[in-house]
């Protein structure tokens, strides 16, 4: 069977547009393996596990956004507890840079990174005061918050122009941040929930767009770390259920090969 008389049983030859369809597909599936090596090679030092938050950790990070006014109490804490940060993340790694210094201009509280099918994919975090407000009372983004927004871009701008000493490994004089693109995503956490007025919501929203990211409140970062706490305990509650009912001969793993209709 020649190659036409071949195609033309599933419905004709590709069209071009087909074709460049999936040479775009196999350049990102090539450019995420590419990824995967360079990140586990360059960053294992930045590897961030996949440890299980415990309670007594939840209640540190509580402690420590309700009680200090100052955000390195925080820095300090999450430096040593990254999980808290990359958790939500998924994919197949995670990884958390402390204070890396850019050029010895700018220095972002984290760059974290997660690996998944598209490649490796960035994100700056910038923490700012628990207690300091996300708005002015009139509604305008408070100056704590454009100072966050102003280092983002402060940060952006100088991996635009800076792009190569960004991405080269150690061994070349570079930074080793892997694939990482001037427009990486944000996370700047701020405040507390109880002093937002719930009319600024959709300011907040739009502010996200404008900034290609995430403004947060210190409750969300806890709600998360409860959330994967609650995830953590179920998970070993019903492991726990599950030995107890093998060791009593009750347990039978059922396989879909069992389900009759």
């Amino acid at each position: 069977m020649d190659n036409e008389n071949y195609y033309e049983n599933y419905g004709g030859l590709p069209s071009q547009s087909d074709i460049d369809q999936w040479q775009r597909e196999n350049d990102r599936w090539q450019k995420a393996r590419l990824h995967h090596y360079l990140a586990r090679r360059y960053l294992s030092e930045y590897y961030s596990t996949y440890e299980r938050i415990t309670a007594q950790d939840v209640e540190k990070l509580i402690s420590i956004i309700e009680n200090s006014d100052k955000e390195e109490d925080i820095q300090a804490f999450l430096a040593s507890h990254p999980t808290f940060l990359t958790h939500h993340l998924g994919g197949s790694g995670r990884y958390c840079i402390p204070k890396k210094n850019l050029g010895g201009m700018f220095i972002p509280d984290f760059l974290i990174a997660n690996l998944n099918s598209f490649g490796i994919k960035w994100c700056a975090v910038e923490l700012k005061n628990p207690k300091a407000r996300m708005f002015n009372k009139n509604g305008n983004p408070s100056k704590d918050l454009n100072k966050a927004t102003r280092q983002i871009g402060n940060y952006r701008d100088w991996l635009k122009n800076n792009l190569n000493e960004a991405r080269n490994p150690k061994q070349k004089k570079g930074l080793g941040l892997i694939g990482i693109e001037p427009e990486l995503k944000c996370l700047i956490l701020i405040g507390r929930r109880k002093d937002i007025d719930e009319g600024l919501d959709e300011t907040r929203i739009r502010m996200n767009r404008e900034i290609n990211g995430e403004i947060r409140t210190y409750d969300w970062l806890i709600e998360q770390a409860q959330g994967e706490l609650v995830r953590v305990e179920n998970h070993e509650a019903g492991m726990k259920i599950r030995e107890e009912l093998e060791r009593q001969g009750k347990y039978r793993h059922i396989d879909i090969g069992d389900i009759k209709e």
